[in-house]
């Protein structure tokens, strides 16, 4: 112990003589920038006056990366939050989340706004956003700025509950849900053709459709070898069990999965993962 003591107390009194801070303010800040992050996190323990000094500039510096988070009002781990505003800024501030989780909690407007400001205010960027076991009391609006200050890409509703009977139809509709490169929401969504015709989605699920079998023939170009008539003959409503190969209007390859009003559209790279999983 004597000699680890010994040798923090050498580091830190050599950092503090080191000559990086006899740099100009500005440009120890371009250096702080052009650090790698794991570089920057190990800097911080160096000595006070370095932890300081990146603390003050962290919202300019590169963005820390945070693997799988699930905030969880009856669980605390490593994994597991239980949502505070200020802890979760202090935790996340500058950093991107690869996927976060919002579990068992009523998202109203207050829980809402004080993830938007929490977001905003500290720079905090989300990959994937999923919401499990949720009850969803406030509007469709306020939840689609929420997932668009985040920077998602992927958005998955499911398990949950809808205060209001037209959040999900509503949600679905919106520009920013839109432009999702994956968007899956077990709620009913009342949408009709034109929403699967104008949709690039890399990956869509959602169910309560009133799309229609001439759209889903429409929007995709089915092989030679295939008999679309088999496939798509009454989508809205029977239960047809199987994914197809095919190719949409934009010539990309997709695997399209239709049951009960119910359609998803993958992307051969989910595919893969999906297959990865199930062996």
């Amino acid at each position: 112990m004597a000699h680890i003591s010994e040798y923090h107390y050498y580091t830190m009194t050599s950092l503090e003589e080191f000559p990086f801070f006899n740099l100009p303010y500005d440009l120890q800040l371009e250096v702080l920038k052009k650090m790698p992050v794991d570089v920057i996190l190990t800097a911080r323990l160096a000595c006070s006056r370095m932890n300081e000094l990146i603390e003050r500039h962290r919202l300019s510096l590169p963005p820390r990366m945070f693997p799988e988070v699930e905030l969880h009002p009856l669980a605390d781990d490593d994994r597991h939050l239980v949502y505070d505003e200020d802890r979760f800024a202090k935790l996340f501030k500058n950093g991107e989340i690869a996927g976060l989780t919002i579990s068992y909690i009523d998202i109203d407007d207050e829980v809402l706004t004080s993830l938007k400001n929490a977001v905003k205010g500290n720079r905090i960027r989300v990959q994937r956003l999923g919401v499990d076991y949720c009850r969803i009391s406030t509007n469709a609006q306020s939840f689609a700025e929420m997932v668009d200050l985040m920077g998602c890409f992927e958005l998955s509703i499911v398990h949950c509950a809808a205060v209001n009977e037209s959040f999900s139809s509503e949600l679905a509709r919106l520009p920013v849900i839109k432009k999702l490169e994956r968007f899956g929401m077990l709620l009913p969504a009342d949408v009709s053709d034109n929403y699967l015709l104008e949709s690039r989605n890399e990956w869509l699920a959602i169910i309560g459709t009133n799309i229609t079998t001439a759209a889903i023939k429409q929007f995709v170009e089915l092989p030679t070898e295939i008999d679309a008539q088999d496939i798509l003959a009454d989508v809205d409503c029977e239960l047809i069990d199987g994914n197809w190969m095919i190719r949409n209007k934009y010539g990309e390859q997709r695997t399209v999965g239709v049951c009960e009003r119910c359609i998803q559209i993958f992307s051969d790279d989910a595919m893969l993962v999906i297959e990865e999983n199930l062996n």
